[in-house]
């Protein structure tokens, strides 16, 4: 497997490196022999690690960064450098970067590629001006040689269009694990308490968040509003109603939303946000900015909005008000939310490679 990883001792940071993290140990526990080759900022020689729950890490050295003006040459070459040694029977690239790019340039295996993100979404939110530009040129086309480099092609939603180049010769729909401890924590939520893990990503939508909550509180005086994932040192000063606090265990997840009555996803663009599903399996109520990917997900399973403040805030309100309505998208979520259990997922891949190889 090709993929970020994080470094032994420290939590996963960001979607793909949670996904992989959750998917490895499943795949180790079903028989599979799992090697994953990760670019490492945080090493100078590549080094070997047994991971806890089974399977073996293997850093790849990268310098200071992925190098994406030069095709990120040194990481292709370190990644096929250890895939050779190991004679794998399939190699799984993570995300069409980096771990796609990677495994389209190792020859004699099948080759699966995952697809969690929108390349050209993700660049525009982090980059402006004529350097956003040229880096969406350039992830663009490293991202269309990993598209085409592929023979399976797997995405996180079922439709294909949300973050691909064009339709795969084969396509499968899998779905992101949502840790069990999810499913088996009870709902028992305060009163007005709103959750938000995007915290000051930009393309999470906190802006959008901001002019809305103002609204809200109009509208249901004692709400208030937790935010997570924060990393900067400059939090808006918005009163006693929002608290913040920076990026958490899964665990610590499942606690925020075991007491929460809504959950917020203000984001300007999605694929599959993994705390929409893990919200669904505790049961707690989503309202979602309905962009990208999330309508095809999340239609009739949460309460979708246009992305302006005053229509998020009265989704909001809708949800911290409950009724009839919130029950019934609840009670789908619950339904839908059965596709993202580790055994489920494990499953299809494991069917997926045994039937490559």
């Amino acid at each position: 497997m090709l993929s970020e990883f994080p470094a032994p001792g420290t939590l996963p940071y960001g979607g793909p490196q949670v996904a992989a993290t959750r998917l490895v140990p499943e795949l180790v526990q079903r028989g599979i022999d799992v090697v994953v080759v990760a670019p490492a900022l945080w090493t100078s020689t590549e080094t070997e690690f047994e991971l806890d729950g089974g399977g073996t890490l293997v850093a790849v050295p990268v310098g200071a960064r992925l190098q994406l003006a030069h095709g990120m040459r040194p990481w292709r070459r370190g990644a096929r450098a250890v895939v050779e040694r190991m004679q794998v029977d399939v190699v799984h690239g993570q995300n069409l970067l980096p771990g796609g790019i990677a495994a389209a340039g190792i020859a004699g295996v099948p080759r699966v590629l995952t697809s969690r993100g929108n390349m050209r979404e993700d660049t525009a939110a982090l980059y402006d001006g004529i350097g956003g530009a040229v880096r969406a040129h350039l992830r663009d086309r490293l991202a269309r040689v990993a598209f085409e480099g592929a023979d399976v092609v797997v995405s996180v939603n079922p439709d294909w269009r949300i973050n691909l180049p064009a339709q795969p010769r084969r396509f499968e729909f899998i779905p992101n694990i949502v840790d069990e401890h999810f499913f088996a924590r009870e709902h028992t939520p305060e009163p007005g308490l709103v959750l938000f893990a995007g915290g000051d990503n930009p393309i999470k939508g906190w802006d959008l968040l901001e002019q809305a909550w103002p609204g809200v509180r109009e509208a249901v005086p004692d709400a208030r509003l937790h935010v997570l994932g924060w990393h900067g040192d400059d939090r808006p000063n918005l009163g006693e109603s929002v608290t913040f606090e920076g990026w958490v265990s899964s665990r610590a997840l499942e606690d925020h939303m075991a007491r929460a009555s809504a959950l917020v996803i203000a984001s300007e663009f999605e694929v599959s946000p993994t705390v929409l599903a893990e919200a669904w399996a505790v049961g707690l109520p989503v309202v979602a900015t309905s962009v990208g990917g999330i309508p095809a997900l999340a239609t009739d399973a949460a309460i979708l909005v246009e992305r302006t403040p005053a229509t998020l805030g009265e989704g909001i309100v809708a949800a911290l008000s409950g009724g009839e309505r919130i029950e019934r998208l609840v009670a789908e979520a619950t339904r839908r939310v059965e596709r993202h259990r580790a055994s489920a997922v494990a499953t299809a891949h494991t069917q997926l490679y045994e039937a490559l190889r």
